[in-house]
């Protein structure tokens, strides 16, 4: 039995209702747009790798020829290979944030200052001598024009290259309109980073709903959760009790009574 779908146009959710009984739940509409974005399609394989396994799960579970250890030996497998596909999802998500970081970093990045371009060095400076000797009424002028003209790059460049800490409020203030110009300067890219991130979001609360009920249908405690992540072959997966619901006091707790577990295991065999 599919996951089945419905969409809501009057509330603008789709409602998803897995098989059985593992439960259902509503995201606001994605826009078909976006639609084949990675996100989208990560939150897409979530749901549809809890759906195929409460299917398989159900006929385990209901094949009569099939003993109590049996079943579990069946289950098993899947049921580790459903907690490692929501991780997977979860470290995916993780590499899309650290990809729009770069992305937005590089959008706004202040340049480099060269260290083989002394003039440009000693200009800096100077920018930064003349701005100090400003009165305070003087620099306030100053940053309202910076904000409202164009035309004042170079001196938001020696400003914010300082390498002392200058006035704050000030520094921070050149800052923020550095960073409106860099936007403006191109929309296309500010765009596309600001959506691309809005998909996270929504990717990333639709992944965790699909965790949290995927640990409600297997009955999972956080240790056998953290253990079964922590014993996965990708590193990337390490990191992903968060999205079951496991802050990282729970993790650390569960994973010291693993490692205790391991050591009397190791005692018990010498």
């Amino acid at each position: 039995m599919p996951v089945t779908i419905t969409k809501d146009t009057s509330t603008r959710h789709t409602h998803y209702k897995l098989p059985g009984s593992v439960g259902e739940f509503s995201m606001p509409a994605i826009p078909e747009s976006e639609a084949h974005t990675l996100p989208v399609l990560k939150f897409n394989a979530a749901v549809k790798a809890l759906g195929d396994y409460a299917d398989k799960a159900s006929a385990i579970v209901g094949d009569r020829e099939l003993s109590d250890l049996g079943r579990t030996k069946r289950l098993e497998p899947l049921q580790t290979q459903l907690v490692l596909q929501m991780a997977g999802a979860d470290a995916q998500l993780d590499r899309e944030v650290a990809h729009f970081d770069k992305r937005e970093s590089d959008l706004l990045a202040v340049p480099k200052l060269d260290p083989t371009h002394a003039a440009v060095a000693v200009e800096d400076r100077e920018l930064r001598g003349w701005w100090r000797q400003q009165s305070a009424e003087e620099r306030s002028a100053h940053l309202q024009r910076i904000a409202s003209e164009p035309g004042h790059e170079r001196l938001m460049i020696a400003m914010m290259r300082s390498p002392v800490p200058q006035l704050d409020h000030e520094v921070k203030f050149i800052a923020d309109v550095w960073k409106s110009v860099k936007r403006l300067d191109n929309p296309g890219e500010a765009l596309a980073i600001d959506q691309g991130r809005s998909n996270l979001e929504w990717a990333r609360r639709g992944v965790a709903q699909v965790a949290g009920l995927t640990r409600m249908a297997l009955q999972w405690d956080d240790k056998r959760v953290v253990r079964t992540v922590l014993n996965s072959a990708d590193p990337d997966h390490h990191g992903a009790f968060k999205v079951f619901g496991i802050d990282a006091m729970a993790a650390e707790a569960a994973k010291r009574s693993i490692e205790s577990e391991s050591r009397i295991a190791q005692l018990g065999g010498q």
